[in-house]
């Protein structure tokens, strides 16, 4: 008796933690972004500085901020570029996800982890 009752445990166990990490996955794929505009500055350690950021549809612009990523860089033709080769002054296009953050420091910061790419 106790043997199928520790086997029927398990299974459900395993059930359950199998359909947790589907919805898991399917939260990600559905994840919105916002799509923000900028002119590049310097490199800083590790991060771009970006002039004149500006959200689309949101009228506040000529905002300074520091995105702090080295991987996430894409040229026109989605192909992957190193941060060294993007040429200052030109205009980039970031996407955000939805619920990005910009700390309150100067020039404002924005994590890696709330940047999906960044095309130059």
């Amino acid at each position: 008796m106790k043997k199928p009752l520790l086997l029927l445990i398990i299974i459900c166990f395993v059930f359950l933690v199998a359909c947790m990490n589907e919805r898991e996955e399917e939260n990600v794929m559905t994840k919105e972004t916002v799509t923000a505009f900028g002119v590049t500055g310097n490199l800083r350690g590790g991060g771009l500085l970006v002039t004149d950021f500006r959200v689309k549809g949101n009228a506040k612009t000529g905002e300074q901020v520091e995105l702090l990523t080295s991987e996430k860089y894409y040229n026109k033709k989605d192909e992957k570029i190193a941060p060294e080769d993007i040429e200052l002054g030109s205009k980039v296009e970031i996407k955000l996800w939805a619920d990005y953050s910009i700390k309150e420091t100067s020039p404002g910061q924005i994590e890696a982890n709330d940047i999906e790419k960044i095309l130059c």
